[in-house]
């Protein structure tokens, strides 16, 4: 008898046994373009785009292990994930050729212990399609990034086309100005002029955030919380050192908190944890100690409140992994797009004659036309066939894809004679 199984999981929209749902990163559209700099120079973006709302999870990253990382050519594993009681949240087994991996503890926890090269790879491979097999140039080694031994340098830059797919790449870690825009921006500040936030969360008063377990409610102000390591000198129950623990003392146990997790506390556009919980890797490059490094910004559950000022960039290597070092990605805004679509000629419009429909988008992509009445006017493709007389109504629509938003459907009312 022929198994159901594959309707009854197709039917409540599940993944068949065996496969992996793709990853879905929520995000949230970062506007006001062409905003003035903050004091420090960061922050002005001269267009849209949409950022991660949360840190790339544990979840995440692990389909991206069990996607392309049975032989892990490139590392993209590290022991620190497995054994640093921290922040331990992968597992691996089996053997080079035939590894796989799973989560250890909460899989919405942040994931650390990668570098710029993990982060790119994973933006690699999220821009490809989320494809599965070897690290290559389809999958990990090219898309929005061109990698390239040596692996040491900060000389990697977004590419303007993806050579897998012919467009953009639709995926990229974010420029230290789309990070900074994204955590510290507030177009209403200074009565509705625009500003910035000393802190990456939404203080009237430029205040140090609270250090306190989630949600935060247990601080004065739940809206200024977050997973980071302050002692106030008060045993008040919170900001008593690391948020998770309460405790100054350095965590026996796992000090990442599940992203989002301080729901009260988000930016003005919406993302959550761009202070404290993990340090975040961005695109930006600058010299520290004659070395050229990546730029982190945010500050992390291990780290003091000065740490994420606004004012404050951590020097990264490019290969640097630590426990407190994560990353989020961004994409652009979807462009809106139009359909062009023309009444056919009136001497096209008599029973029995087939014609070419004109229709397009603005975008280039194909749009779809549906006929009201099949019976008088069939249509398939832009080829119409007029078969008896009446009135029809044609509809034309595009649902758009991860580039543009859909077009308004356009409806045109003809007679057939």
């Amino acid at each position: 008898m022929r198994s159901i199984l594959p309707l009854l999981f197709t039917l409540v929209n599940l993944p068949l046994p065996g496969t992996a749902a793709p990853v879905v990163i929520d995000t949230v559209p970062i506007r006001d373009s062409g905003n003035a700099p903050d004091i420090s120079g960061f922050g002005r973006v001269d267009y849209d785009y949409r950022i991660g709302k949360f840190e790339v999870t544990i979840g995440q990253y692990v389909d991206f292990l069990n996607a392309v990382a049975a032989t892990d050519t490139h590392s993209l594993y590290s022991s620190g994930m497995t054994y640093q009681v921290t922040v331990a949240g992968v597992s691996r087994s089996g053997s080079p050729g035939n590894y796989s991996y799973a989560t250890i503890g909460s899989p919405n926890r942040p994931i650390t212990f990668v570098s710029w090269f993990e982060a790119a790879r994973f933006a690699n491979w999220m821009s490809n399609g989320q494809p599965s097999g070897m690290q290559d140039s389809t999958t990990t080694e090219d898309g929005a990034y061109t990698l390239t031994a040596p692996y040491d340098h900060v000389g990697f830059y977004k590419n303007a086309i993806n050579p897998n797919t012919g467009r953009p790449p639709l995926w990229w870690i974010p420029s230290e100005d789309e990070w900074y825009k994204a955590a510290h921006y507030n177009p209403t500040r200074n009565f509705g002029g625009g500003g910035y936030h000393a802190y990456p969360i939404q203080s009237d008063h430029d205040s140090i955030p609270y250090s306190v377990v989630p949600s935060g409610t247990a601080s004065p102000n739940k809206a200024i919380t977050g997973n980071f390591n302050y002692d106030d000198g008060s045993a008040n129950g919170y900001s008593d050192g690391y948020a998770m623990t309460g405790s100054t003392v350095f965590p026996s146990s796992n000090a990442l908190s599940d992203v989002g997790a301080y729901s009260h506390a988000p930016t003005y556009y919406g993302t959550y944890d761009q202070g404290g919980n993990v340090f975040e890797i961005t695109d930006g490059v600058f010299v520290s100690g004659g070395l050229y490094c990546r730029s982190g910004r945010g500050g992390s559950w291990f780290d003091g409140p000065f740490v994420m000022h606004s004012s404050y960039r951590l020097d990264l290597l490019p290969q640097t992994r630590a426990v407190g070092i994560g990353f989020r990605l961004a994409t652009q805004e979807r462009s809106a797009q139009r359909i062009r679509f023309a009444t056919p000629r009136r001497a096209n419009l008599v029973t029995g004659r087939r014609f070419d429909l004109s229709v397009s988008s603005t975008s280039g992509l194909p749009v779809t036309v549906r006929s009201s009445d099949r019976l008088a006017l069939s249509v398939r493709g832009i080829s119409a066939h007029a078969r008896l007389s009446g009135r029809v109504t044609l509809t034309a629509r595009q649902t758009g894809d991860e580039y543009f938003l859909p077009a308004q459907p356009v409806t045109k009312r003809v007679r057939i004679r």
